[in-house]
């Protein structure tokens, strides 16, 4: 439903000519800037707000929404109030359609003076690649500042910190081409009165040569566009093609780099990302550390080289053709050691592989090749519930190694060591199932020189299927089960929010499990499956207590059978061997439904998914939920293969085949078309069974 509501203080102010200042701390999500929201207003005290009526005069500030965590929001109130009173107004309004949860919240809300103003107009000018000259516009009538500078994006506290400084402005030298970096200023008024730190302000050196170290991780620029100093060449007769940064799952958040070949291909299609200049290349004692995935089909190909002249794709020569990339993040490490060109550009070439394939790179440090080079190429195979096998190149000639793995997203230094491996393999036999992992391997080149750690490379334990019967009431959560929720925000979950019996089940929840809710703003594609051993039989048959609303053909629950090389991927809905109802939905209050397997998955293992997708539209409350879940052996399957022989005006021979024991049978039959249950029951004991009396 829609609701505005409001609360207020009336505020006298100071005759003052300094700026006031309004404070204030808040939180909220709601609904883009027009549904859902929270808003600051300045009016008369004459003027007292209405519920239901949302004020018409100017808001203070900006829109408030949007944001699961507290933020500060900060208001240099009008010239006008000195010697004034005026009623200040929060004011949440909501249209009554979708949105997310939670509304707003506000707190430590503060009116004063500022008696030292902070600096205003912050620039940088004359930049060169190794200065800049910074300057900025005092704020008041303040004659010192203090300035503090650093990498592009440093936080507060961490950077080159510059005091006395008796002008608004300052020549910063010493800074390394085709780098980004950010400065700060306040003002210092008088003895302990200093304003508040003005900025960032970012700029960028000029282009240049530069030597290891050199990093980039394509987070200080806005997608699409490259960092400075990086360029890209796509030349392409077909298709769409592109080199620019992108926000798509990248290593380290916001941004990585992208390689989009489309339907291009052919040996006049050039698609390169290439670096900035490197002046010690020709000197063969440096390497490129970077980390790379694709996405698409068929083998990537990522062809690392060497350019003379970054604007001419001819000029490109292969150094290290790179075909083992996989859909996730892994380390590849280039060294030049063995390079004898005198080029000066290092280059990422896509390979065209196959058509529409995406290479993402993410995390490139340029540096010199180190006394114990890491190791390269960490690979996982032969997974099973309880095994795993760790495979990885020598970085050198060392013969050493050591291991450390631990669940996924352990702190690197607290997981399980593993000393003095002297072989490139690893078999971990301990292993639990249904987890997720992460393992590290380092060379040890001698007692006092390693190398530093290769890795994370993530694997998740298979399943041990479960054997029938199989029951499972979720009162142990997911044990043996696997979630795939990715970073969809409604995910399955178990708990106590909703149940058949006793006190937990698997539901939908958009608040970590505390509710049986859904956001139906946004879509969403999650997964929960387990692995069924089925023995041989003739027929099993499945029950499971489940409920929910939803949306009609919109917001769902689908149930899948499928072969158990087929992994679920959030967000991504299944599209074949669906089992039960077409849509489990419109339900409100606990059913049980009961789906039936023949002999096609006798002695076979099959992995059982239960799929939750809503569409990002309206919400119907609640979501779904499923409990107490039971598959066996049917121990008296039905017959199969019903047929009707000898037909004569009054009678006709019925057959079938057994696929049990039984000796004995009932027979029901009425005019085509009739109800189960409102025929007429013959007893048969003998197979086939000559009916007759008919019409």
């Amino acid at each position: 439903s829609t609701s505005i509501v409001h609360f207020y203080r009336d505020v006298t102010f100071p005759n003052t000519t300094n700026p006031i200042m309004l404070e204030f701390a808040w939180k909220g999500y709601g609904e883009s800037t027009s549904f859902d929201y929270l808003k600051v207003y300045m009016i008369p005290t004459s003027q007292t707000p209405v519920v239901g009526t949302q004020l018409s005069v100017t808001q203070l500030g900006s829109t408030y929404n949007l944001q699961n965590s507290w933020q500060n929001a900060s208001i240099q109130l009008p010239d006008t109030l000195a010697g004034k009173t005026k009623r200040f107004v929060f004011s949440w309004y909501n249209d009554g359609s979708v949105g997310t949860q939670p509304p707003a919240a506000v707190d430590d809300i503060r009116f004063y003076v500022l008696t030292c103003p902070k600096p205003t107009n912050l620039a940088a000018a004359t930049i060169t690649q190794s200065s800049a000259d910074l300057s900025w516009t005092a704020g008041g009538s303040e004659t010192q500042w203090q300035l503090e500078w650093g990498n592009a994006g440093f936080s507060l506290g961490n950077g080159t910190f510059v005091s006395n400084l008796n002008t608004a402005s300052y020549n910063l030298s010493g800074l390394t081409a085709s780098s980004s970096y950010s400065f700060y200023v306040r003002g210092i008024c008088g003895p302990g009165d200093t304003s508040t730190w003005a900025g960032p302000y970012n700029f960028t050196t000029s282009c240049g040569a530069v030597t290891a170290i050199y990093t980039q991780n394509f987070d200080g620029v806005t997608t699409p566009a490259l960092p400075n100093c990086w360029s890209s060449i796509v030349m392409s007769s077909s298709g769409t093609p592109n080199v620019q940064t992108t926000t798509t799952s990248p290593s380290t958040a916001p941004n990585c780099a992208q390689l989009y070949n489309s339907t291009a291909s052919g040996s006049s299609t050039h698609i390169l990302l290439i670096t900035p200049q490197f002046s010690d290349l020709p000197t063969h004692t440096t390497q490129i550390t970077f980390k790379a995935k694709f996405s698409g089909s068929g083998t990537p190909v990522l062809n690392v080289g060497t350019m003379t002249d970054p604007t001419n794709p001819g000029t490109f020569s292969s150094f290290q053709i790179l075909t083992n990339l996989t859909t996730d993040w892994q380390e590849y490490t280039v060294a030049f050691n063995t390079y004898s060109g005198s080029n000066q550009y290092i280059a990422f070439k896509h390979g065209l592989g196959m058509t529409n394939q995406y290479i993402y790179i993410d995390d490139v440090s340029y540096e010199p090749i180190p006394t114990c080079p890491k190791p390269t190429n960490l690979q996982v195979s032969n997974i099973t519930g309880n095994t795993a096998t760790l495979t990885w190149t020598a970085g050198g000639s060392e013969t050493s190694w050591d291991i450390e793995y631990g669940p996924a997203g352990f702190t690197h230094g607290t997981g399980t060591l593993i000393q003095n491996v002297t072989t490139t393999n690893y078999d971990f036999t301990t292993l639990s199932p249904s987890t997720a992992y992460q393992a590290y391997v380092l060379a040890q080149c001698s007692g006092s020189d390693s190398s530093l750690w290769l890795g994370p490379i993530n694997f998740t334990t298979t399943q041990i299927p479960a054997t029938l019967p199989y029951t499972w009431d979720f009162e142990n959560d997911f044990n043996g089960w696997s979630v795939v929720n990715g970073t969809q925000t409604n995910k399955w979950y178990t708990g106590t929010a909703t149940y058949a019996s006793p006190t937990k089940s698997a539901y939908i929840s958009n608040t970590n499990g505390t509710t049986n809710n859904y956001d139906g703003a946004v879509t969403s594609v999650t997964h929960i499956y387990r692995d069924i051993q089925f023995p041989a039989g003739s027929e099993f048959v499945m029950t499971f207590k489940w409920k929910g609303v939803g949306e009609s053909t919109y917001d769902y629950m689908k149930v899948f059978l499928e072969n158990t090389t087929y992994e679920p991927i959030a967000g991504t809905l299944p599209t074949q061997n669906q089992i039960g109802k077409t849509y489990y939905n419109q339900n409100s209050s606990w059913k049980t439904d009961t789906i039936f397997f023949d002999n096609t998955v006798s002695n076979s293992i099959k992995r059982l998914i239960f799929t939750w997708r809503n569409d990002g539209s309206v919400t119907n409350q609640p979501p779904i939920a499923i409990d107490d879940i039971d598959i066996h052996v049917v121990t008296c399957p039905k017959p199969i293969n019903l047929t009707a022989n000898n037909q004569t005006s009054s009678s006709a021979t019925l057959g079938w085949t057994e696929q049990g024991g039984a000796t004995q049978w009932q027979v029901q039959y009425g005019v085509q078309g009739f109800t189960l249950g409102t025929g007429t029951n013959q007893f048969a004991f003998t197979n086939p069974v000559n009916i007759t009396g008919l019409s």
